[in-house]
């Protein structure tokens, strides 16, 4: 088995592949968010459409969130391929939905993303029941309570996904073991936060709104209103993301937890999670664990390098031997992204950032082999 994990040069998005070859030829394909800046441009829908062959099946395809910027390439990539066999996103209250299709909206995003968001299913197999070609999956929420009090044990339960019924839900930090079944994917749905949500609540009804009331045709007047209630509330951190664990698996009941293709490191995918969360690393090692944290050899930098989302204490000690870092920033982004903080943070501590923008040779594939080390 060869393996290949490639950070395209998407620019300001997210779009991340792992593709399984055998006797070069691929056999698995996994994708984590596709999208790039909030109208997607015509060098973007190329990258696309030629990362993937026309008979392509996707094995499973992960969404982070649901911002532009990370899914308003799903469609293209949808159109693409022969079939999207799995699709894993974080699981939303009704009322979170109403939310983000009114931040959706808003900010003049495309009608798709607000029906990816109110209904993935409509989204990927269409409006016939018959019709189950996708089957979607949810992943629940962590427990903040439970994060706190540290009560619960770290997860071990894996489950094959082709196993899952479409609309299934699967605790954070489930296992779940794709076509390679050598491999293993480890999701936490880092929520939007309670405190958060109370206190939209509560700048919406000083400016006349309610939830239920973003539910229907809304006027531009409300809608700016939301806009900088949201953005008062938010400000430049994004309030939720789907983090992911990618590595081989591990025989967790072994003394050192090895496994057969132990040289081929793992890699921490996260979205634009926010690193000074109240008690993010404690919540990556009781839903990862540390045997998998410890085989982490490649770590997106959040939110495209957003000095907002950086916590340098936390980012080193998810791994401390770790000093590959990757993070997606368009060229010519009016962001500030890369945070040059940041950067000058990662030369003093001796890590390696490779920046990835809309530039080709920008782009980093990692090769690995079972049969040779890399």
């Amino acid at each position: 088995m060869e393996f290949i994990r490639h950070i395209h040069n998407i620019g300001q998005g997210a779009f991340y592949t792992e593709k399984f070859y055998v006797n070069n030829k691929v056999v698995s394909t996994i994708v984590y968010d596709c999208g790039c800046q909030i109208a997607l441009p015509k060098r973007a829908i190329k990258l696309i459409k030629n990362s993937f062959n026309e008979n392509e099946i996707i094995d499973i395809l992960f969404i982070s969130h649901f911002d532009a910027d990370h899914v308003n390439g799903i469609l293209t990539l949808k159109e693409r391929v022969s079939k999207i066999a799995h699709v894993v996103l974080p699981e939303l209250t009704e009322e979170e939905k109403i939310i983000l299709m009114a931040k959706s909206r808003a900010y003049r995003e495309s009608y798709k993303i607000q029906l990816l968001i109110e209904d993935p299913n409509s989204f990927f197999n269409g409006k016939e029941t018959d019709n189950q070609e996708t089957k979607i999956i949810y992943v629940k929420k962590i427990n903040e309570e439970e994060t706190d009090s540290h009560i619960n044990q770290i997860r071990t339960d894996q489950q094959e996904v082709s196993q899952l019924d479409n609309g299934s839900k699967v605790a954070s930090g489930t296992r779940l073991i794709p076509s390679r079944k050598e491999w293993i994917y480890i999701p936490v749905n880092l929520p939007i936060e309670n405190e958060k949500i109370k206190n939209l609540k509560k700048e919406l009804e000083d400016h006349g709104l309610t939830v239920e009331l973003l539910k229907e045709a809304l006027t531009d007047t409300i809608l700016h209103k939301f806009k900088n209630c949201y953005k008062k509330v938010f400000g430049d951190l994004n309030p939720y993301s789907l983090i992911v664990y990618s590595g081989p698996v591990k025989d967790l009941n072994s003394t050192n937890g090895k496994s057969n293709i132990d040289y081929m490191p793992g890699c921490l995918y996260t979205g634009d999670a926010n690193l000074n969360r109240k008690n993010f690393m404690e919540t990556m090692q009781k839903k990862i664990g540390d045997a998998y944290l410890n085989n982490i050899g490649l770590i997106q930098v959040p939110h495209h390098g957003s000095l907002h989302s950086y916590n340098a204490k936390v980012l080193y000690k998810i791994r401390e031997e770790c000093n590959y870092f990757f993070l997606s920033h368009g060229e010519r982004n009016t962001f500030g992204h890369p945070a040059p903080l940041i950067i000058e943070d990662m030369i003093l501590r001796n890590k390696i950032l490779m920046c990835v923008n809309e530039c080709p040779n920008s782009a980093v594939c990692c090769f690995y082999s079972k049969h040779r080390n890399p």
